[in-house]
């Protein structure tokens, strides 16, 4: 969890503080080494901002709504298109919650007129959730192509009447 290792590092910056002063107090006062306590600010504040800088990272990709590290966008659109009932899905978006939590979003268009779309999105979700740990999503089951105007980002299942060339 980012917030336990933010607050992890603050603790240990804390004692490295500590130590430090401690070290500099008695190399000044027992050998008269003034540099100390400059030098061991400096290593201190280095090692504060090297530890921190992943925190950084990974706080703004998480505020940035980016795809979160490992999951693969192309993976996904392939477990939704090959789940029964399932044509094509559009608009996908994935993005981190906090750093181990993932959410989803995405329209999905059902393959046939009679397919049940509550047994397709209880089947949507539950791959989503098991090889993916995706267990919020929110997802738009549409019985039509026609709610899309355009056809970029459509991914549709092979030999559908919307892929038929594949």
């Amino acid at each position: 969890n980012l917030n336990v290792r933010s607050a992890f590092l603050h603790v240990i910056a804390d004692a490295l503080g500590s130590v430090g002063v401690i070290v500099a107090g008695a190399a000044i006062f027992f050998a008269g080494l003034n540099w100390m306590d400059p030098a061991v600010s400096v290593v201190i504040s280095a090692l504060i901002l090297y530890s921190s800088w992943g925190l950084l990272k990974e706080s703004t990709h998480i505020l940035m709504e980016g795809v979160p590290h490992g999951i693969n966008i192309r993976e996904i659109e392939d477990s939704i298109v090959n789940q029964k009932g399932v044509c094509c899905v559009h608009d996908l978006h994935v993005w981190s919650i906090t750093s181990n939590r993932h959410s989803l979003s995405a329209h999905v268009v059902l393959a046939e007129n009679g397919a049940d779309r509550d047994d397709v999105l209880a089947r949507v979700n539950e791959v989503l959730r098991e090889r993916f740990a995706i267990d919020h999503t929110t997802i738009q089951i549409e019985s039509t192509h026609d709610l899309r105007t355009d056809t970029e980002g459509l991914v549709c299942r092979k030999g559908t009447p919307c892929n038929s060339s594949n």
